[in-house]
C-alpha cells in the first residue's frame, strides 16, 4: 500500500495537484507553505508545530515529503501550495487578549480562567491524541466537566461578570490589541496566498468595524448610565 507521501507526490506530479490542506493549525502550515516555496521565514514567527500534537509533525516521513515538495516547487511552472485548516490558535489568541483585560481589572477571576483553559487544553489534546481507545468516553467527561464548571451557580455568575468586564473594557484607549491583531491575521493570510490579498483586507476590515461597533455601543450604553444616575427623583405632591 503506498504511504501518504507517495500518494500525495503522485497526485502533484502525475495530476497536477496545488495545494495540499492538512488538519493543522493554520499559521504553522503557513511557515511549511513558505518553505516549500522556497520563501524565508515571516519576520519574527516563531518555529512552527511548538504545541501539541508534534508527533503528527516532527517525523522523517513529514520532514521528507517537505523536503520532495520544495524540491518539486523548484522545478514546477505553478509552486503548491501547504495550508492548514485549524483555526484554534487564532481562537485562542482573542481568548488570550480578552482574558488579559478582564484579569488587570479583576485578578480574583484567573482561577475561572484557568480552570475553563484546562479543559479547553484536555478536550483539545482528547480529539488528537494518538493511539486513545477510550477516546469517546474521554471527551463526554470532559464536556461534561466543563457543563458542570460554567453552569455551577459560582461559576455563572464569574463567567457574566468577565463578560461584562470585557464589554466594559472596550473603549478607544484599550482596543489596540485587538485591532493589532486584525492587522497581524490580514498580512498571514495575503503572505500564504497573494491572491486572497483583496479578501484579508475585507476581512480587516470587518473585524475592525465589529471592534468599532462595539465600542460605541459601550459609549452609548455609558452614556445612558449617567443620565440615569443624574435624573432627579420626581416629587408628587399628596392630595389633601
Amino acid at each position: 500500500m503506498p504511504t501518504g507521501k507517495a500518494t500525495t507526490g503522485w497526485l502533484i506530479r502525475e495530476h497536477g495537484f496545488n495545494m495540499v490542506a492538512v488538519e493543522a493549525d493554520w499559521p504553522d502550515a503557513a511557515a511549511i507553505d513558505r518553505h516549500v516555496k522556497g520563501l524565508p521565514p515571516r519576520a519574527g514567527s516563531e518555529p512552527p508545530f511548538q504545541r501539541f500534537p508534534t508527533w503528527m509533525w516532527k517525523n522523517r516521513d513529514f520532514a521528507a515529503f517537505t523536503t520532495w515538495l520544495r524540491h518539486h516547487n523548484k522545478q514546477a511552472t505553478a509552486p503548491c501550495g501547504f495550508y492548514g485548516l485549524d483555526i484554534y490558535t487564532r481562537y485562542r489568541a482573542v481568548q488570550q487578549i480578552q482574558q488579559a483585560e478582564v484579569r488587570s481589572r479583576k485578578p480574583s477571576i484567573g482561577p475561572y480562567f484557568e480552570a475553563l483553559n484546562t479543559l479547553d487544553d484536555e478536550l483539545y489534546r482528547a480529539w488528537h491524541q494518538w493511539g486513545l481507545t477510550n477516546r469517546e468516553a474521554l471527551i463526554a467527561k470532559l464536556q461534561a466537566q466543563k457543563a458542570r464548571l460554567i453552569s455551577g451557580d459560582v461559576m455563572v455568575q464569574e463567567r457574566l461578570e468577565a463578560r461584562s468586564i470585557w464589554l466594559a473594557a472596550v473603549n478607544e484607549q484599550n482596543t489596540t490589541s485587538l485591532l493589532d491583531f486584525n492587522e497581524q491575521l490580514e498580512q498571514e493570510i495575503a503572505d500564504t496566498d497573494p491572491t486572497l490579498k483583496d479578501a484579508a483586507r475585507q476581512n480587516r476590515d470587518c473585524a475592525d468595524h465589529a471592534v468599532r461597533l462595539l465600542v460605541k455601543i459601550n459609549h452609548i450604553r455609558a452614556e445612558i448610565a449617567k443620565d440615569k444616575r443624574s435624573q432627579k427623583p420626581v416629587q408628587t405632591a399628596r392630595a389633601p
